[in-house]
């Protein structure tokens, strides 16, 4: 069953450079690779995995939003339709300071 998507895709944690999704394996999920492709407006990049509960994807921008399809992909190189989702990573300390200091005015 090439056609069935990788069920109740769920976000297990989101940092600032990393994101881990997760999703039950099920009958369909025997003989299957996942293949993950996220992207946001000037970055886009793929993974493709044995099929598994979950998976980490590493290097990512901070404070971003990035879009995640993951399909998966039979023996036969069939691809099902792809289950897609939205994470944000978690802004770096840097970040969130220099964002609070030019919301402030200095005076002298």
């Amino acid at each position: 069953m090439t056609d069935v998507p990788p069920p109740d895709v769920t976000v297990l944690s989101a940092d600032q450079e990393t994101v881990s999704l997760g999703f039950p394996l099920t009958d369909h999920s025997v003989g299957y690779r996942l293949q993950l492709d996220y992207f946001h407006r000037i970055h886009a990049d793929s993974l493709i995995t044995e099929a598994c509960s979950s998976v980490q994807v590493e290097g990512l921008n901070p404070g971003t939003e990035y879009t995640f399809s993951i399909s998966r992909i039979a023996d036969d190189g069939n691809q099902s339709k792809a289950t897609s989702l939205s994470v944000f990573t978690g802004k770096t300390e840097k970040y969130i300071n220099r964002t609070k200091m030019n919301n402030h005015s200095v005076s002298e």
